[in-house]
């Protein structure tokens, strides 16, 4: 898995490529645990790259979407492939996404 990240003033855009999964997520977790959330910025998540997510990469992203919403930010999935789509909308995620 890979991602880039492209920050502006008032977003944060996290593009994802390749499996999202127990085995690849770590670097990405340990972005995310560094993360400065002090700023109140919203976040897009861009899986138009993303052939698939387990049940890891989900909850990473719930995790995501649960202090957003916590903090009243905003919070985008874009892009989802049919087969990550359709994973995503059995999750709280079905809300967010575009």
């Amino acid at each position: 898995m890979k991602f880039e990240i492209i920050e502006t003033d008032s977003t944060i855009k996290i593009i994802l490529e390749g499996a999202i999964e127990l085995q690849t997520i770590k670097e990405f977790r340990t972005y995310l645990d560094e993360m400065d959330f002090s700023e109140k910025r919203d976040i897009e998540i861009d899986l138009s790259g993303v052939g698939y997510i387990d049940s890891t990469g989900i909850s990473i992203l719930i995790m995501l979407y649960k202090k957003q919403k916590q903090d009243s930010r905003g919070f985008i999935v874009r892009n989802a492939s049919h087969n990550v789509a359709g994973l995503l909308e059995l999750s709280s995620l079905k809300d967010v996404m575009q």
